[in-house]
C-alpha cells in the first residue's frame, strides 16, 4: 500500500542527494534510475509525477481501493500509519464520504479519478517529508520483478528497507515495500 512506500520516504528524510546509479548496468541500472527518480519526485513534492511516473498500476489500484473504502484519511490516521501504528479502518464505505469513489474504480477503468485519489493521498503523506536520501546497497532482478535494498539515514539512525519494483510495458515502477 502507498503508506508503506511513502513510509520509507517519511521515515528516511535526509539531505536529498541523488541516488548513485553509476555502479549498475543493464536492467539493474534501469531499476536504480527508477529509485533515483522516485527519490527526486518525493523530495520535490511532485505527487503527480509519483502517481503517473513512479508507481505500478497494481499499487495505484490498491491506493484507489483503499481510499474508496476509507475516504480521505484524517491527519491522525495518516500519523498513525506513517509511524507504524495500526489504525483501524472502516470495513464498509460510508455513503456520505465526499472523497470516496465507487467500488471498482481502478486505473484501468477510471484513470483520471484514480489519479486524483492517488495524488491527494500522496500529497497528504508528503507533508512530513522535507527531503529524501536513499543509498542503494543492492539490486536483484528476476525477470519482470526486482528489489532494491536501500539504506537511509534519519536523525542519525540508519535504516534498511526493500523497495519492490515491477516492469510494466518495458518500464520499471515502484510496486511496494
Amino acid at each position: 500500500m502507498l503508506v508503506g512506500v511513502l513510509g520509507v520516504a517519511a521515515g528516511v528524510a535526509g539531505c536529498g542527494e541523488s541516488v548513485s546509479t553509476s555502479s549498475y548496468t543493464g536492467q539493474s541500472l534501469l531499476v536504480a534510475k527508477r529509485v533515483s527518480a522516485f527519490q527526486k519526485d518525493v523530495t520535490d513534492v511532485e505527487q503527480s509525477k509519483i502517481c503517473i511516473d513512479d508507481l505500478s498500476v497494481p499499487l495505484k489500484d490498491s491506493i484507489a481501493a483503499s481510499e474508496s473504502v476509507t475516504g480521505t484519511h484524517s491527519a491522525d490516521t495518516q500519523h498513525a500509519k506513517a509511524h507504524g501504528h495500526l489504525a483501524k479502518e472502516p470495513t464498509e464505505r460510508p455513503s456520505a464520504m465526499p472523497n470516496a469513489t465507487p467500488a471498482g474504480e481502478t486505473f484501468s477503468k477510471a484513470p483520471a479519478k484514480a489519479t486524483k485519489i492517488c495524488e491527494a493521498s500522496i500529497k497528504e503523506q508528503l507533508k512530513n517529508v522535507e527531503s529524501l536520501t536513499l543509498n542503494i546497497s543492492s539490486i536483484e532482478v528476476h525477470g519482470d520483478q526486482a528489489t532494491a535494498k536501500v539504506l537511509s539515514t534519519w536523525s542519525g539512525k540508519e535504516k534498511y528497507a526493500t523497495i519492490r519494483l515491477a516492469k510494466e510495458n518495458g518500464t520499471w515502477l515502484i510496486a511496494g515495500l
